[in-house]
């Protein structure tokens, strides 16, 4: 497997691009699904939709399996995959948005 810092620039690849749900819709629409998809190869995906002025926009849940013998409180790690406009967002929260996904990996693998 790849070393850290390879995987989170992988992710970085992927995301930095305009990403703007107002202006740059679809890279908005891909960042969200890139990270939908990765998500989902360790738990059970959830899609929060809200509202605000008048526009839908949606947060991304993903729910980790606990380790069977342990019983434990809920972790919350976010993240925001959006930007302001004409922003390719490497830190509008791109890098956060990467080790949100390696953190999910970890996680999977070492439930507390």
């Amino acid at each position: 497997m790849e070393n850290l810092q390879a995987r989170l620039s992988h992710h970085l690849e992927k995301i930095v691009i305009e990403r703007n749900p107002f202006y740059a819709s679809a890279g908005h629409l891909f960042a969200r699904e890139y990270i939908r998809s990765h998500f989902a190869k360790f738990g059970q995906v959830i899609t929060h939709e809200f509202e605000v002025n008048g526009n839908k926009h949606q947060n991304l849940i993903l729910n980790i399996a606990a380790n069977e013998h342990k019983q434990r409180s809920p972790i919350i790690i976010g993240a925001h995959y959006d930007t302001v406009p004409a922003c390719v967002g490497a830190d509008d929260n791109g890098s956060g948005v990467a080790v949100l996904l390696e953190l999910a990996e970890y996680f999977s693998a070492n439930p507390l």
